[in-house]
């Protein structure tokens, strides 16, 4: 099990985060991997995640709470080491 690199996609300015209501939008790009390699993403912005969406490829272990301060997602399929795929998580202050 390998971790994976992530970064950043900036918003609008440099590292702002896009606004949803009272919430704002984090998207991250992850790099491939095989099954079970895991990318942790800690907010820039914010303080709780509420909600961590990565596609097909990856499955999060966010609670019901909404009090995580990071999102842990986990490739529940392998994809190419060469291709990179989103995470969108949205986040409360």
């Amino acid at each position: 099990m390998a971790t994976l690199a992530s970064t950043q996609v900036e918003g609008g300015a440099v590292g702002l985060p896009i606004p949803i209501g009272g919430l704002h939008l984090e998207i991250w790009r992850i790099a491939g991997g095989t099954v079970g390699d895991t990318a942790t993403i800690v907010p820039k912005r914010g303080r709780y995640v509420i909600s961590g969406v990565a596609g097909q490829s990856a499955q999060t272990n966010l609670s019901t709470s909404g009090t995580d301060t990071n999102a842990v997602f986990t490739l529940t399929a392998s994809v190419s080491t060469s291709v990179t795929f989103d995470a969108w998580l949205l986040i409360a202050e």
